[in-house]
C-alpha cells in the first residue's frame, strides 16, 4: 500500500510539503524520487514506515534504534544488504568493506586485495599522501 500511495504522490507531482508518504525515503537516506522508491526492498519500506513511529519528541529525528537500522551494511561480494545491523563482518585488515560470509569474502578477495593492501600497507599509504 505504501508503494502505491507514494507512487501516486510522484505521479501527481505533490510538493514536498504536501507529501504524506514519499518524503519518508529520507529516513533510509535515499532521495525522494520515484526511481528510489521503485528500487526499495520490502525491508527498506518497513524501516521507512516504522522510523517515525519510533521517533522521540522531535518527530523529524531518527531514534537511535531506527538510525542503527538505517546504517546496515552491504556485502562487498554479492551486494546483499544485511537483515539486521551487525550481521556482516568487516574485512579484518582494512575494515573498509563488509561481507555476508566467508564464501563472498573469498570470491571477492582477488578484486579487493589491491585496495585492501593499499589501505593497510604503511609504505603505500605514506606515498599516497
Amino acid at each position: 500500500i505504501f508503494r502505491e500511495l507514494a507512487t501516486h504522490e510522484f505521479k501527481y507531482k505533490y510538493t514536498f510539503d504536501d507529501q504524506q508518504f514519499a518524503f519518508m525515503l529520507q529516513f533510509i537516506h535515499k532521495p525522494p524520487t520515484l526511481q528510489s522508491l521503485q528500487k526499495c526492498t520490502d525491508a527498506e519500506i518497513l524501516r521507512m514506515v516504522s522510523a517515525p513511529l519510533e521517533a522521540s519528541a522531535d518527530p523529524m529525528a531518527l531514534p537511535q534504534s531506527a538510525q542503527e537500522r538505517v546504517d546496515k551494511k552491504v556485502c562487498n561480494g554479492c551486494q546483499k544488504a544485511e537483515e539486521f545491523r551487525g550481521d556482516f563482518k568487516q574485512c579484518s585488515a582494512c575494515k573498509g568493506v563488509h561481507y555476508c560470509g566467508k564464501e563472498c569474502q573469498n570470491k571477492d578477495w582477488k578484486r579487493h586485495k589491491k585496495a585492501c593492501k593499499a589501505k593497510t600497507d604503511p609504505l603505500t599509504a605514506s606515498r599516497s599522501h
